[in-house]
């Protein structure tokens, strides 16, 4: 068994991993900025809860 190594597939992968970081910063400013809930009454309340375990749950995939 052989391993093989070609250095422009290597430099297209690292600019792939690049662009994903770049994404998954993008993503990450876009809940920080865009998730922000206001307030309302005990049925908003409810909603609330569920959609800041949402929000706290992707912040730390991120």
């Amino acid at each position: 068994m052989g391993f093989t190594v070609v250095p422009d597939g290597l430099d297209r992968f690292g600019a792939q991993v690049d662009r994903a970081a770049d994404a998954a910063r993008d993503s990450k400013a876009y809940v920080e900025r865009y998730a922000e809930v206001g307030s309302g009454g005990d049925a908003f309340n409810l909603a609330r809860s569920a959609h800041e375990r949402a929000v706290g749950g992707i912040g730390s995939s991120l």
